[in-house]
């Protein structure tokens, strides 16, 4: 090589309107290409310190060396020299790796296209990165406004600089991302979710006191309501509901409903009925969804009932009888009849505090939860009926006139290491591990009680994995498994969430996608998250965009006060798109924080200090 090297000079934006320096670039990345196409090209992400990142084609045989210099996208993070990117191919998006300066970075995925624009990264994963620290405090909050969350000490710390400063909270557990939210009905208590036969997405069935409540969730995570096209019963509250196989089971205390839900039915009655539809998709998937309907007798109310796959089970009540009744569904559309009882009713001394299928060394049981603080359990005969099993009380010695405290209201069966584990959710707060034996006769042992908090806990399945368990203590989610044999409750940490959630419903969504996707309702908002696999220290933060110095929490108030710094221009001109250089000034000021909402009062801003350009 020899001669005197030429520079190609590429237009950039020109500096932000703020009174600040030219952004710089401080890294860089190339995607991989095919040789054939490396030979006389080039690609590359520039990434800026602030956070954007443009997309450069290099061609050293065109007529201009840069054929394209586009901002790609924005990341939320200023970007030292960490930055790296990695190529899926034409038609996978690329991903985007920031490790952060002096703020947290990310893993990001970015869509692609023929003429790369401006796009919105989608975020995959934090990378943690706090520094600078300036301060932290250790502070316990009041559970106010959250009855039956527990109070614990919690770290709260000063955490970057500038646009990324924030209060962060620092926790243990597991993370998961929200990704998608919306305003819904208040009240919900249960939550289940029932399979779109069509593949589009997922409908979410909610039981309310009164009456229930439908709506679908699309895979770009829209939602959709659903209620008032009749597709299930929605003027009485939901029992259980379940799919087996492509169609969906309601359960409400006077019906039992199975159903097709198809997103094309949800269109043609939005539409109503009136759609063009052409001659050659008239066929099956366009016709009426099948619907079969089972009503009570008059005098009979249904008062618990549980599903698993072709099985149902359901308590009757009739008068002062409460029967147990074990039913298959096979649909049969020439007798429009879907349920088959199975051997003669059960009866039972009162109203069963809930009702739950379970399969033990392949055999199909019911436990069956009492008002007198016990579980019982039947198996399955497919020629009589619900047989006897045992009669397990969730106490031991005088419960002082505590009986209540004991009974129990949900079980969920863990399988690892070659055993079994059956955890039962108490309503004084309080889970009940049991070992599962079954050799001439099934027993059950207690092995601990894990303490979550005053309120009663339920347990949900992990329909992912054998070995795990979703716990909803009060407000809050935790995740239950036992590695090597010992029990761990794992708290579910909404990461990059103002707003801590405070859950009153919880359901899980059964798919093969790697994303491990649940849903959450609170007091009046549904919304989804991607829940990670293994702990690790997540964090919430509060963005203050300026630079935090100092913090202290003022119990009275139960604010945290915070000491910021930024720094400005002088030049009002500065609100126009041109960069007008000039004096610059340091304003200090005191935010107040609510630490569970981060909602913050009027800022006081203190007397700013001159500094040179």
């Amino acid at each position: 090589m020899s001669g005197s090297p030429s520079f190609a000079k590429i237009a950039f934006p020109p500096a932000p309107p703020n009174g600040q320096r030219r952004v710089l670039v401080t890294s860089w990345a190339r995607p991989l290409r095919t040789p054939n196409y490396a030979y006389n090209h080039d690609d590359m992400y520039l990434a800026m310190e602030d956070g954007d990142i443009f997309f450069l084609e290099v061609d050293t045989e065109g007529p201009n060396l840069i054929q394209l210099a586009n901002k790609a996208c924005h990341l939320d993070c200023s970007i030292g020299t960490a930055f790296a990117s990695l190529d899926f191919g034409l038609t996978k998006n690329d991903m985007l790796v920031a490790g952060g300066e002096m703020s947290s970075g990310g893993v990001y995925l970015l869509k692609i296209g023929p003429h790369p624009v401006e796009t919105e990264p989608k975020l995959e994963e934090s990378v943690a990165n706090w520094s600078p620290v300036f301060d932290f405090d250790l502070v316990k909050i009041p559970a106010q406004g959250h009855r039956g969350k527990a109070e614990r000490d919690r770290v709260f710390a000063c955490t970057g600089r500038g646009d990324h400063g924030a209060i962060t909270e620092l926790r243990y557990g597991i993370q998961a991302r929200i990704q998608g939210s919306a305003e819904y009905h208040s009240g919900v208590r249960r939550l289940w979710v029932l399979p779109d036969s069509s593949g589009a997405g997922y409908f979410l069935l909610s039981s309310l006191p009164d009456r229930s409540s439908l709506c679908f969730l699309t895979p770009s995570g829209d939602w959709e309501e659903a209620s008032e096209f009749g597709l299930l019963e929605m003027d009485e509250t939901t029992l259980a509901a379940g799919a087996v196989g492509a169609l969906s089971v309601q359960v409400t205390p006077r019906t039992i409903i199975i159903t097709q839900l198809k997103k094309e039915n949800l269109t043609l009655h939005r539409d109503g009925g009136d759609v063009d539809v052409p001659m050659a998709d008239i066929g099956m998937d366009m016709e009426s969804p099948l619907t079969m309907k089972d009503e009570c007798n008059v005098g009979e109310i249904i008062v618990a009932a549980a599903l698993k796959d072709q099985f149902l089970v359901v308590a009757i009540r009739k008068g002062v009888v409460v029967e147990l009744i074990l039913a298959t569904i096979q649909v049969d559309e020439n007798t429009g009849k879907f349920l088959n009882p199975v051997g003669l009713p059960t009866t039972l001394s009162e109203d069963p505090t809930f009702i739950t299928i379970l399969e033990i060394n392949q055999r199909m049981l019911v436990v069956v939860g009492t008002q007198k603080a016990t579980i019982q359990m039947f198996l399955f005969d497919l020629l009589n009926g619900l047989i006897p099993l045992l009669d397990k009380p969730m106490y031991e010695g005088n419960t002082e006139g505590q009986l209540a405290l004991f009974t129990c209201e949900s079980v969920a069966l863990l399988a690892a290491n070659n055993s079994l584990t059956l955890l039962c959710g108490l309503r004084g707060g309080t889970v009940l591990a049991l070992n599962v034996k079954w050799e001439r006769c099934l027993t059950l042992e207690r092995i601990e009680e894990i303490k979550f908090g005053p309120t009663p806990v339920q347990l949900h399945p992990d329909v992912r994995r054998y070995d795990s368990a979703f716990v909803l203590a009060g407000p809050e989610l935790f995740r239950f498994d036992s590695p090597n044999g010992k029990f761990r409750a794992s708290q579910v940490v909404f990461e990059e969430s103002d707003v801590e959630p405070s859950l009153v419903a919880f359901a899980q969504i059964n798919s093969l996608d790697s994303e491990n996707i649940v849903i959450g309702m609170t007091k009046d908002q549904i919304f989804y998250a991607d829940v990670g696999e293994s702990e690790k220290v997540c964090v919430r933060r509060l963005r203050l965009n300026e630079t935090p110095r100092k913090l202290l929490f003022y119990k009275p108030l139960n604010v945290l006060i915070v000491a910021c710094s930024r720094t400005a221009s002088d030049d009002p001109r500065v609100e126009s798109e041109r960069h007008i250089p000039g004096r610059r000034r340091s304003f200090c000021s005191l935010r107040f924080i609510d630490p569970r909402t981060s909602v913050t009062p009027p800022v006081l801003v203190l007397s700013p200090q001159k500094t040179n350009s």
